[in-house]
């Protein structure tokens, strides 16, 4: 099962997360922090990074920039994380291939 990438997702995440472990249904996340909260994994561009570059293409219009003329940009930077206590507590084997592509293992 997956989650939806929402405002309301990320606000309600550890509640969330807490009520999918509870259930004990296996969840991948769209945000990193889900996976900090409890969660199983995560598949989720990297947020800081975006807003970087929203700070930097804001900073160009507010600059005098012709708006139409910004890029836009998609993430480029997508991570892999796996809560391995989450995983084990589950018990939802995680293949070694996976743990080896994994940007983050929590342990």
């Amino acid at each position: 099962m997956s989650v939806a990438t929402s405002q309301l997702n990320y606000a309600l995440r550890e509640p969330m997360v807490a009520a999918a472990n509870k259930a004990r249904v296996p969840i991948v996340y769209p945000f990193v922090e889900c996976v900090y909260a409890g969660g199983l994994l995560a598949y989720a561009g990297d947020l800081r990074f975006a807003m970087v570059r929203v700070m930097s293409i804001a900073a160009q219009a507010l600059g005098g920039a012709n708006p139409a003329g910004l890029a836009f940009e998609q993430s480029t930077r997508i991570s892999l994380f796996v809560n391995m206590k989450t995983a084990q507590a589950l018990q939802m084997p995680i293949p070694e291939s996976v743990l080896l592509r994994a940007d983050e293992v929590i342990r």
